[in-house]
């Protein structure tokens, strides 16, 4: 079995077997509401598009 993070949903979240296949290399959690368990992971490629513009984020690199 692979262990290796893979990134987002995108461009489909309902379709996970045409989701993106990069590894993911950074965790997103959103500040506005704090959680260890709300947050999501991205590749490089696909960071911009995780964000939002109304939220306030920390995005910490994954070290792999």
């Amino acid at each position: 079995m692979d262990d290796k993070r893979l990134c987002c949903c995108i461009p489909d979240q309902n379709n996970l077997d045409n989701r993106c296949k990069n590894l993911a290399v950074y965790t997103i959690y959103s500040l506005s509401n704090p959680s260890p368990d709300n947050y999501t992971e991205s590749c490089a490629e696909h960071l911009e598009q995780m964000l939002d513009d109304s939220t306030n984020f920390e995005i910490v690199r994954i070290v792999q």
